[in-house]
């Protein structure tokens, strides 16, 4: 394989102080083009291991190759004018276009514009200067263009291949007068309204100090739409032969709040502290999507980003004679042990309907991934020559829930050699009944149901409440201790400065989830937000670092 990546840009600026005016001007040029190409073959059946290579081999062979690339070109400015620090305005915009879209909708102008008010400059502020050092409000609106698509989306593409799979002995390919066939596919219907997604931003923010500026505060809060992004379109008949195109029809709304307290003090000359905390709180709403059979699987307009619909869990069964609604939906033999479902709409009995806002039966919005707080704190002091940092981050509440072919999580599963008993797991906490005579005892009190090596598992592991995790999490990412040599005894050695560090990363963490699990990427890695086949606790976890050093300087 190999690729090629080009790069261009130039830019120039000017600026200009006149009295209490200060103007600056930017504008510039970029352009990038990516072109890569790959060549692969394969053969089977060696003369001799000893030498590897297609001419050593006498069986079945393969070739394939592949070309793809594209190209983006654009201009930009911004023009920056300020009054004493006290009126600040901005104006940027970017005209660009890409080559992944057709012609008539390659290019996007996207602008911004922002503007601040230092209210602790004006001369009426003075009186309030002794305990408000800074007060800024300041404002944004503006948007940014995304090109990340496939390429090749706007062109009507046929492949020409032939069926052979020499791997597949059962199936090698089509075979017509000893000759393995050409054929073509058929092509993708093309949309006519492929373009550049838009991301626009509202923030409107505030930066305040406090007490000789030792205690800070920053806030904003923003409104972030996303539009213009890839979507289906009317849902066509399956005799059509083909897939339906994609189009910019999709509308997605975030709005959120960060806040940001400081606090830095000196004691003496020997001892300083300071401390950070940050907070932010986001939620994520689809705008518009095209969904016409309304299914709760897919997006919908008004669905919260995250969310999980699923059965709400009543209780786990201890008595063949306990009253119940309808499960047979799910299977028609229900004993103790197994889990009890409640009606949610009432009908006496449990399904899930069409799966769709009109019909979801006893569906509802269980969880959902998406974290609500996060937060972040970091402190540190000097004393003398010693100096210490600390970094803490985490997430106040997130839900999860492990999906059902999960053995880390369910540990018994529905055949005996794909089961597992895992350090750190709740897998022998299944239900047992009240004369259970093994080793284990009896436990009517669990968290699981009652096991079964059989596909009647599937009965008690709908997605339900009962086993939404809480994901929440905090972590100290990073810890770092220093000293640094006095001036005076590294004068005979002639460096300048010589500083020796301690620092230690993910040395803690604190969270209710399995131990097993890492709780920083069991969401992101999880399938149900398109992370393939891979099951949690199988990701590679992040690693706890020690490490020393020095830093010099001559």
């Amino acid at each position: 394989s190999q690729g090629d990546y080009y790069q261009l840009g130039a830019f120039t600026s000017y600026e200009k102080q006149l009295g209490g005016h200060f103007l600056k001007a930017l504008v510039g040029y970029e352009q990038d083009k990516d072109y890569s190409r790959s060549l692969s073959g394969s053969k089977k059946d060696l003369i001799t291991e000893q030498v590897s290579s297609i001419n050593t081999a006498t069986g079945d062979f393969t070739l394939r190759d592949s070309m793809s690339h594209w190209a983006t070109q654009g201009v930009f400015g911004r023009l920056n004018y300020n009054y004493n620090e006290k009126y600040l305005f901005e104006f940027s915009a970017r005209y660009d276009g890409s080559s992944r879209f057709a012609p008539g909708s390659r290019w996007g102008f996207f602008p911004s514009a922002s503007v601040g008010y230092n209210i602790a400059k004006e001369n009426f502020w003075t009186p309030l200067e002794r305990y408000v050092n800074t007060f800024k409000i300041r404002g944004s609106y503006g948007s940014l263009g995304n090109q990340s698509v496939r390429n090749y989306l706007y062109l009507s593409t046929i492949r020409v291949q032939y069926r052979r799979n020499p791997d597949n002995s059962n199936n090698p390919g089509y075979l017509i007068g000893n000759e393995v066939p050409l054929y073509a596919t058929m092509p993708n219907i093309i949309s006519d309204d492929l373009t550049w997604e838009t991301i626009t931003t509202l923030d409107i923010g505030l930066d305040a100090g406090f007490l000789n500026n030792r205690l800070s505060l920053v806030f904003d809060w923003y409104d972030r739409v996303t539009s213009d992004m890839l979507g289906e379109t009317a849902q066509l008949p399956s005799v059509l032969g083909t897939g339906v195109p994609l189009a910019s029809n999709a509308v997605l709304s975030t709005k959120g709040l960060e806040l940001s307290l400081g606090w830095q003090d000196r004691l003496s000359a020997n001892f300083s502290y300071d401390a950070r905390l940050t907070v932010g709180r986001s939620r994520t709403f689809i705008k518009e999507y095209l969904n016409e059979s309304g299914g709760v699987s897919n997006w919908y307009k008004g669905k919260a980003y995250g969310e999980i619909w699923g059965l709400t869990t009543d209780r786990i069964m201890q008595d063949k004679n306990e009253h119940m609604p309808d499960q047979s939906a799910y299977h028609a033999d229900w004993g103790p042990g197994d889990i009890i479902y409640k009606d949610l709409n009432g009908d006496g009995v449990i399904n899930e309907g069409k799966r769709t806002l009109d019909d979801h039966g006893d569906l509802s919005v269980i969880a959902n991934t998406t974290p609500k707080f996060n937060y972040g704190i970091m402190a540190g002091f000097r004393w003398k020559n010693l100096d210490f940092n600390m970094f803490w981050q985490g997430i106040g509440k997130r839900d999860f829930l492990p999906n059902t072919y999960s053995e880390y999580f369910w540990g018994l599963m529905d055949i005996p050699n794909t089961s597992g008993i895992f350090k750190g797991g709740r897998m022998l906490d299944y239900w047992r009944p009240a004369d259970e005579t093994n080793i284990l005892g009896p436990n009517t009190d669990s968290y699981f149901p009652k096991p079964y090596f059989s596909a009647e598992r599937n009965k008690n592991i709908k997605d339900q409440s009962r086993y939404v995790l809480n994901a929440a999490y905090i972590r100290l990412k990073n810890l770092q201790a220093g000293y640094t040599i006095p001036s005076k005894v590294l004068q005979r050695v002639f460096i300048n400065r010589a500083r020796f560090y301690f620092s230690a990363e993910n040395l803690l963490t604190f969270s209710k989830l399995p131990k097993m699990y890492e709780p920083e990427t069991i969401v992101a890695s999880s399938a149900r937000e398109g992370a393939g086949g891979i099951d949690m606790g199988e990701i590679y976890p992040i690693n706890r670092m020690f490490s020393f050093g020095v830093n010099l300087t001559f």
